[in-house]
């Protein structure tokens, strides 16, 4: 099976403000990228290959051409989403958020997912909260997340947003992490910097709430953290805090 090899290269350390030469190598299974006719947006849609209104279907690989458009900063924003519907979408039962969605990320071709599979991007804080900083293994695995939701596989992700945490250190986990969530979409926006050349200004990540009883609430455009160097490029969603994600380590 044919997957995404890049999505694009995030070389940022928590100190910076910005990141420089993103990439895009694909040759994804199937034909699903996509550009705004305004040429300000591209996209990658799993499973998609209709003609979109307000988009030119591009096919299944993008070229030279765009990815020297992406590393110049022509393109505002770049999306990629597994796709995710409806019926998709699992509730936890019993209070159980993390079998609930590593569940919706297995239903689409994904593993089975444990601590050891978790990449803790935040500094650990007081009272069993996240910290202020972020670590530096935020980007490479956000990369790893746009790999995985181009095959249409979602990421389980942890979230913190209250003191104290049931995912203790002396039992594998971070100390930090207050619910699981499964990542659906990221979207990166692009400037230019001094240099002409394609910079990160930031980004969203949808995610999948599994605490939500039904897929309306649960698949909520509202579902998603944003990240920039506003929010020290933590993803936050109010008092949520994005912890960790389980992608395959560096």
């Amino acid at each position: 099976m044919k997957t995404l090899r890049y999505f694009y290269r995030l070389d940022l350390t928590p100190s910076a403000c910005c990141a420089n030469n993103p990439v895009i190598l694909v040759d994804p299974d199937g034909r699903d990228w996509y550009e705004s006719e305004d040429k300000k947006t591209i996209e990658y849609l799993h499973g998609v290959t209709i003609q979109r209104e307000g988009y030119t279907h591009l096919g299944a690989t993008l070229g030279e051409e765009y990815e020297k458009n992406i590393r110049n900063g022509d393109y505002s924003t770049l999306s990629i989403s597994a796709n995710f519907k409806d019926e998709d979408f699992v509730a936890q039962k019993d209070g159980q958020c993390c079998a609930a969605a590593k569940q919706m990320c297995i239903n689409r071709g994904g593993k089975n997912s444990t601590y050891a599979n978790e990449l803790s991007i935040v500094t650990m804080g007081e009272n069993g909260c996240a910290g202020d900083g972020i670590k530096n293994t935020l980007f490479d695995a956000l990369e790893r997340v746009g790999m995985s939701l181009a095959k249409g596989i979602p990421v389980v992700a942890g979230m913190d947003h209250k003191d104290g945490s049931p995912n203790l250190i002396k039992n594998g986990g971070d100390g930090v992490t207050d619910h699981y969530v499964a990542i659906i979409e990221i979207t990166v926006n692009f400037t230019k910097d001094n240099n002409g050349k394609g910079s990160v200004s930031g980004g969203t990540i949808r995610y999948a709430n599994p605490g939500c009883q039904n897929a309306a609430n649960g698949m909520s455009p509202k579902n998603k953290f944003t990240f920039s160097s506003a929010t020290n490029w933590r993803g936050v969603n109010g008092h949520r805090i994005m912890t960790n994600l389980r992608v395959k380590k560096p």
